[in-house]
């Protein structure tokens, strides 16, 4: 095996060729067969369970590539094994690409969410809050005052005209700790993965207020990047791995019976709650199917990083991005 880099990783999430787990389901192994070190910022988001779905149908393997699939506790941290050159190859929310023009290594190669079809707003289920009109002066927990999920909700306060502060916020990065949160009164609601409404929905725990892709149908919700050293000194590999990344996603929408399973288990919900996320979601062609950059999807990301307060100025979003490996139209 040709290993494109050695580094001591952070936490190796995925043996599953060597256990034999999913026998005639891989390709064997040639021995032309490069490593690459993939990072996903949440492990169990369910914007990002398709690396572990690719992996699972050997759609990687296809490509001659062997995946390290390490998951970090948050884009920030992610971020920074890429800068140490611990990871090749990130999978992680659109906020992280404002750390380029602060110097970071790296760039985003392929578009991952054209809208936040995936994120939502979850209320207690005895909650006075039946409308989006209830929100004003409401406290909703968002995963970081400077988050994709922070902007989001400000954005929805100053779309219904409250201003970007009609809505209060409360950084709460665990959103497991969200119902507790809402019994004590600590928060109102709160901003979440959609599969984690549905599970709220299914234990009789909250009920999903509004999905973020009706209001925002369209913003670059998460990205595939890549370091420049991986970039530079083996782009074949980036090459392969965008081919194997955009036959998995053309593999989801083809075979979503095959791909719920996966998404069950990563995600750690139940069959029904996975079913319930696809079917919200696919038909709204969120994850992007060619992994390209339209720069209507991109571009209001620049003023979004001055209000999250990440970048002083708008960036040129053009020098974010490259889609030099992407597989031919």
């Amino acid at each position: 095996m040709r290993v494109i880099k050695r580094s001591m990783r952070v936490s190796l999430l995925c043996a599953f060729t060597s256990a034999g787990i999913f026998g005639g389901l891989m390709p064997a192994a040639s021995s032309e067969e490069m490593t690459l070190r993939v990072g996903k910022s949440v492990g169990p988001a369910f914007a990002q369970v398709p690396i572990d779905v690719g992996i699972q149908y050997g759609l990687f393997k296809e490509q001659g590539l062997d995946i390290e699939l390490t998951s970090f506790g948050g884009g920030g941290n992610l971020s920074q094994a890429m800068i140490a050159d611990s990871v090749d190859i990130g999978i992680t929310a659109t906020p992280e690409l404002a750390l380029i023009p602060k110097g970071a290594p790296f760039k985003a190669i392929a578009l991952l969410g054209i809208a936040p079809y995936d994120l939502i707003i979850v209320v207690g289920n005895d909650s006075v809050i039946k409308a989006v009109d209830d929100l004003k002066d409401r406290k909703i927990a968002v995963t970081g005052l400077h988050s994709l999920t922070a902007w989001l909700t400000m954005d929805l306060s100053r779309i219904k005209g409250w201003g970007v502060n009609g809505i209060k916020l409360v950084g709460a990065n665990s959103q497991t700790g969200h119902v507790a949160m809402m019994r004590t009164g600590d928060i109102d609601g709160a901003v979440s993965d959609i599969s984690l409404g549905y599970d709220f929905e299914e234990k009789k725990q909250g009920r999903i207020l509004l999905n973020f892709g009706s209001f925002v149908p369209s913003l670059a919700t998460g990205v595939v990047t890549a370091t420049s050293h991986i970039m530079r000194e083996n782009p074949k590999a980036v090459r392969a791995f965008l081919k194997g990344w955009t036959n998995t996603i053309s593999f989801i929408y083809a075979h979503e019976d095959k791909a719920i399973p996966v998404f069950a288990r990563i995600m750690n919900r139940s069959a029904a709650v996975a079913t319930q996320s696809l079917n919200a979601v696919l038909p709204t062609n969120y994850f992007s199917r060619d992994g390209r950059f339209d720069p209507k999807i991109v571009m209001p990301l620049a003023d979004a990083y001055v209000s999250m307060g990440l970048l002083d100025q708008t960036p040129d979003m053009t020098k974010l991005y490259t889609e030099e490996f992407l597989p031919p139209r």
